[in-house]
């Protein structure tokens, strides 16, 4: 029922799962062979990017999912074809069961930094550490970079030899090195491991969809539902509607 509108619910969620799996990806090392051995850094501005607009992706889930099938305070001044009496009265009953589900995921923890790097910093607050091969921990996050290569230090009474094999190795970090930095009112940071988080965030997401079905199904069955425009209108002078 109504596929057409739930495509793009679909679309956001495949949207949130390609990011996710790319941010893992961009942390393996390349084969030996591969030309980006030659442009380590690259992960660390790609890896964030990644994050910002997976976290972007899930959120939106919620609000597609809003203005497809209910009737929120924005629909009726941005729709150029206003559906009918019936169907906005289904609608309204769609938005105030679905409405509980909504305010929960939007209290989630990366809705909250979602609102924070898109519309606040601009930043995701995110914290690494990767250790060298031959020793030396480095902190990270999005402005601050952690090395590309390391030579570790020498031990007491190291030979002419060692020096020589002593080359610098790429840091890359893990999966597990990620957190997130979740500042707290007494003004310390509460530390979660970020990738735990995207998976939850993620599975929510889909669990979201799922419960919005089961609504949808017994709220407007195969009803004619009118699908919301493509393009917000244009703004007239003066005007600070969302």
């Amino acid at each position: 029922m109504h596929d057409d509108l739930w495509a793009g619910v679909e679309f956001k969620l495949a949207e949130a799962q390609f990011f996710l799996e790319r941010m893992g990806k961009v942390l393996l090392p390349p084969q030996p062979t591969h030309p980006s051995m030659m442009a380590l850094a690259r992960w660390q501005s790609d890896f964030y990017y990644y994050l910002d607009a997976f976290i972007a992706a899930a959120r939106s889930v919620p609000d597609v999912i809003q203005k497809c099938f209910g009737w929120d305070q924005i629909s009726r001044k941005v729709w150029h074809v206003q559906p009918d009496t019936e169907e906005i009265t289904r609608r309204q009953q769609f938005q105030k069961e679905f409405c509980p589900f909504y305010l929960a995921f939007n209290q989630q923890v990366l809705s909250r930094v979602r609102t924070g790097t898109l519309h606040w910093v601009g930043l995701p607050s995110v914290q690494t550490k990767a250790n060298a091969l031959r020793g030396g921990e480095f902190t990270g996050g999005p402005l601050q970079r952690i090395p590309d290569m390391a030579v570790g230090e020498m031990s007491a009474g190291a030979d002419t030899t060692q020096a020589i094999f002593s080359k610098p190795m790429p840091v890359r970090p893990s999966w597990q090195d990620f957190t997130l930095e979740i500042p707290q009112r007494d003004g310390s940071n509460q530390s979660l491991p970020l990738f735990d988080e995207c998976r939850s965030y993620a599975q929510a997401a889909a669990e979201l969809m799922k419960k919005a079905k089961e609504i949808c199904a017994r709220v407007h069955g195969d009803s004619k539902m009118t699908a919301p425009p493509a393009v917000a209108p244009e703004k007239r002078r003066g005007s600070t509607d969302g």
